[in-house]
């Protein structure tokens, strides 16, 4: 992996681009951005990404660029600036660390190419480590997945609310906040990858109109929902996480133009 960390602060990184063109993968674990990439503002998720090609990104003042595979770790707010051909993986931090993340990096590293590294997703992903996560952390995140108020999630694992959040964001990397935009999203991209409409996709993901999906998505992913319109939502088959490697993208799709 070619990397550079800059600890000056840069120019501030190019607006979103028009679109991202190319193929999304959602699943249970793990999704892959595979195709053109694009510049995205700032932003955090609760996931490791593994970024294949060549790209900029800023966090706070230091500058990140990279040219292979290169790890950037879950919760971290950052810009990105991705123009070419680009591989995305996003690891759920539920079940992997960060060390997974980077060993899935040097293995994509070899991989020379993002297709390449999209093809050989779901075997990587097998081979990874899954983490040791403290059971209500993963309780209250599910809680959330379903709809509840922080003060339920916290209250159904006896938790106060301010224990609840520094306990998830210590295990996961993120707090309770970003894991409820990044669940809801992605329930709204499983919606898209079964064939529903955006508009509908987004209701049934628990959004209380496009406006919502629109701040959602630029919080999580740091570009608006538009930006996708070049890309195809693909759902991969639900799996057991035990049973990463069964894992295979699904018949239905749907081009968000």
């Amino acid at each position: 992996m070619e990397s550079t960390v800059l600890t000056e602060a840069p120019e501030r990184l190019n607006e979103p681009a028009t679109t991202w063109s190319g193929t999304l993968l959602v699943g249970p674990m793990v999704a892959l951005f595979s195709g053109r990439g694009g510049a995205a503002s700032a932003h955090a998720h609760p996931a490791h990404a593994v970024v294949v090609g060549r790209f900029r990104a800023r966090a706070g003042d230091v500058r990140i660029s990279g040219q292979g595979a290169t790890a950037l770790p879950a919760g971290l707010v950052h810009e990105l600036d991705a123009p070419g051909a680009i591989a995305i993986a996003y690891l759920d931090a539920r079940w992997f660390d960060v060390a997974a993340a980077e060993a899935l990096a040097r293995r994509w590293d070899r991989a020379a190419t993002a297709t390449s590294a999209a093809t050989s997703l779901f075997e990587d992903v097998a081979r990874l480590p899954r983490r040791a996560v403290d059971a209500r952390a993963l309780r209250a995140i599910d809680g959330l997945a379903r709809g509840q108020s922080l003060a339920e999630a916290a209250g159904a694992v006896g938790l106060s609310g301010s224990r609840l959040s520094h306990l998830v964001g210590e295990c996961t990397g993120a707090p309770p906040r970003v894991w409820r935009k990044w669940l809801r999203l992605r329930a709204a991209l499983d919606h898209v990858g079964d064939g529903r409409s955006a508009t509908t996709a987004a209701y049934e993901a628990g959004f209380a109109d496009s406006a919502h999906l629109s701040r959602s998505c630029r919080a999580v992913l740091g570009i608006p929902p538009s930006t996708l319109r070049g890309a195809t939502v693909r759902r991969l088959i639900p799996l057991d996480p035990e049973t990463c490697a069964a894992a295979r993208p699904g018949t239905s799709e749907l081009n968000l133009r």
